[in-house]
Formats: structure tokens, sequence, C-alpha cells
């Protein structure tokens, strides 16, 4: 076969993306490059009020509005569950008006089940903050614009909390499933978190998703110690950093991660070559576009 690379990045060629530039590469490089510098893009699908991608957002929406009220656990400890309630509610009411379009009464009380159930969430959520060390919450949706290894990004954190000692914790608001065993080998399968840790300073003590899903609320991340939030562990005692000596050398390790895919994207290195033999296609949709179906096997060695 004839390898035909794709040419670099232009010094002043835009990319959108964002974080999605680094777990696209990570999971087949060639999906990196048609998704964001072709802007090859699956046809949209119709749906019948919010889908999953709306969802999540109003999840994101209503813990931002309430973060920005509250801005620490002492806040959220002194509110009596009613007053918590209302003000939740009132959170849920102003991002639904948001969204209007999305929202157009597909069914006959669609928005009243829609704001119970986001309602719900973040109530349940609020109470498992309410078990963290104490922590005041320093950004929420925080925008970034930085380069890394020669390519532009715009990074959105949700959330930067800052605990008693100074340190901060970096947490992503997630509806789907997630795992921090993600993060970690040559080219790990979901590398936003390494990404938000690799551009956050030698302050951070801990990185974590938030999970919030209707069957497991809670966080999935790793520390730089235990007991820095509920059910995360140090990185000592996770199976995937085990390898690393001390948490410094799991940030750099991130940060080395981070800037050889970023270099990937940027040199053009656009192979057809999914993660996990594969596993990566199942949710790709451009199999029409790569061809790797038509691919002749691999010849034995």
């Amino acid at each position: 076969l004839c390898e035909d690379p794709a040419p670099a990045l232009g010094r002043d060629e835009v990319v959108g993306g964002g974080s999605r530039i680094f777990r696209l590469q990570s999971n087949c490089p060639f999906r990196a490059f048609a998704e964001l510098r072709l802007g090859a893009q699956p046809l949209a699908r119709a749906d019948i009020g919010l889908d999953a991608l709306a969802r999540g957002s109003l999840v994101h929406r209503v813990l931002e509005l309430v973060w920005d009220t509250l801005e620490s656990q002492d806040c959220l400890l002194q509110l009596a569950p009613r007053a918590l309630a209302e003000l939740v509610a009132g959170m849920v009411r102003l991002a639904l008006r948001e969204q209007p379009r999305a929202l157009a009464e597909p069914l006959p009380g669609y928005r009243e089940l829609e704001a119970r159930r986001l309602q719900q969430r973040v109530l349940d959520w609020l109470e498992l903050e309410r078990q963290r060390p104490p922590f005041r919450v320093r950004q929420t949706e925080q925008l970034q614009e930085l380069r890394i290894a020669g390519v532009p990004i715009r990074l959105k954190l949700d959330r930067v909390d800052e605990l008693a000692d100074g340190s901060r914790l970096l947490i992503d608001y997630k509806t789907g499933a997630v795992s921090a065993s993600q993060w970690f080998g040559e080219r790990p399968e979901d590398p936003q978190l390494p990404l938000y840790a690799s551009v956050s300073g030698r302050e951070l003590a801990a990185v974590a998703f938030a999970c919030l899903q209707a069957r497991e609320t809670g966080f999935r991340g790793v520390a730089r110690e235990a007991d820095l939030l509920p059910g995360v562990k140090d990185f000592s005692r996770l199976a995937a950093a085990r390898e690393f000596a001390s948490w410094e050398e799991l940030l750099d390790y991130w940060k080395t991660t981070v800037e050889r895919l970023a270099a990937a994207f940027r040199d053009g290195e656009a192979a057809v070559d999914p993660l996990g033999e594969g596993e990566a296609c199942r949710y790709c949709e451009l199999s029409t576009l790569c061809r790797i179906h038509e691919q002749p096997p691999e010849s034995p060695s």
C-alpha cells in the first residue's frame, strides 16, 4: 500500500473541537482528521424532545447556576432542604427557558416531566456534595484559549474547586458511563481530564468526573491522596496508575501524552487505525469514508 499522509496543520488554520481533538486522535487518527479538518459529519437524527446531548447541557447549566449562587459547601450546608429545593427549582426553570426550541411541547406535560427529572437529579448530586471535605467553588464553565504543540485549543472547564489547604480539584460533569481507567495507556480512550490536568498547574490535587446518571451518582477519578473526594482513590491505589512513583510523575505523564497527541494531529497523522481492535468503530459513522471494512487483512508474520 502507498502511504499518503494528510497535510500538516497550517499556521493560520482554524480548527474547532477543543478536547475532542485529543479523544478523536487517540481513538482513530483518521476520524480526527475527517471530522475536525475535513468537516465530515454524519447526518443529524430527529428526536422527540431533548436528546442526550441537550439533557447533558441542561445538567451542566443548572449546576453552574446553583454553584454561582452558593459559591461554597458551607453555604450549601446552611440551606434547609426546602430552601435548597426551591433554589434548584428556580435554576431549572431558568435553564429550561434558555432552550425554548428544544422544549416546544412535543408531548403533553413534557416540560414539567423534564423539570422534575432534572431537579431530582441535581438534588441527589448536591446531597453527595454535602458529604465532602470543605471546599469553595472557584470557577464554573471557565473558557481557556491556549496552544498545545502548536495546535490552538479552546477549553471549557466545568468546575474548579479549592480545598482548605489551597489545592485545587478539577471536576467534569458527565451523564453517561465513564471510568478513570480510560485516562491511561499509550493511546488513552478518553484523554479529556488528562488534558485539563496538563494545563492546570502543580496545585492540582485531584481530577474527577461527576457522574450524574439515573442509575448511578458519584465521583470517578484519581487524587493525590485519599479522602479528597468520596469514592476517589489516591493514585497509588489505582491499578492503572501504580507505575508512577509520585503524583507529579503522573501529571508529567499526562502532559507528555497530551502533547504527543497534539503533535500527531498537527503533523497530519491520519491513519485509519481504530483503538481497541475496532472498538472505536462502534460509535463512528464514517466507515463509508475511511472504508475500513474494505481493507485487506494483515498478512501473518
